[in-house]
């Protein structure tokens, strides 16, 4: 069985209200017809009344914000697009990523990877977009996913499963962290999540 969602339509509103918050920059968006709505993107310098476009955003509901100590109903993640108006690059200009938010109790893929010598062995949870899979390599399933934490691809976790999921869609992976990983043939791994468990982000 297939798991997850791709993302929802783009979303563009005009800007009521900007909340910086570490590598986000949270926007209060004046949709017309379709209502306010809050968005967050990596962090970019927004002015109040610019006409922005949040691209390949996905919903989370009743989220909470660890940075800003502030519950969301519903907020949409996305990479900030089309702009008209007083809105800067996004900081330290890369190729932009969709941001993925960790789940309650998970963790960042950059902090997984930062830590994985001390996570050896143990149990991660994490939420990402899947951007490759493999079915059926060395008896099990390969995918690679990203969250967004980071611009310079150190987001990237490979990750092997029974399970399956569609590229493009947005999941939740438990599984346990190996390192320094070698099965021959090429696949070789510095930090590798086993075992896993794929499920539709929540």
């Amino acid at each position: 069985m297939e798991f997850g969602a791709t993302a929802a339509p783009d979303i563009s509103g005009v800007v009521k209200q900007v909340i910086p918050a570490g590598r986000y920059t949270y926007l209060e968006l004046d949709r017309g017809p379709a209502g306010v709505q809050w968005a967050a993107v990596l962090a970019a310098e927004v002015s109040v009344g610019a006409t922005v476009t949040v691209v390949k955003p996905f919903e989370k509901k009743d989220f909470a914000s660890p940075s800003l100590k502030r519950r969301f109903d519903s907020i949409w993640f996305g990479t900030l697009g089309k702009t008209d108006g007083a809105v800067a690059a996004p900081a330290a200009a890369a190729p932009a990523a969709t941001l993925v938010p960790p789940p309650a109790g998970g963790l960042a893929i950059t902090v997984i990877r930062k830590d994985r010598e001390a996570l050896s062995g143990k149990s991660v949870t994490f939420s990402g977009r899947v951007t490759k899979f493999n079915e059926a390599i060395l008896d099990r399933n390969w995918l690679h996913v990203v969250d967004g934490s980071a611009q310079d691809g150190s987001d990237d976790i490979a990750v092997t499963t029974t399970g399956t999921a569609t590229v493009g869609a947005v999941v939740t992976v438990t599984g346990n962290v190996a390192v320094n990983q070698d099965f021959g043939s090429g696949y070789t791994y510095d930090l590798l999540v086993q075992d896993a468990v794929i499920a539709p982000m929540q």
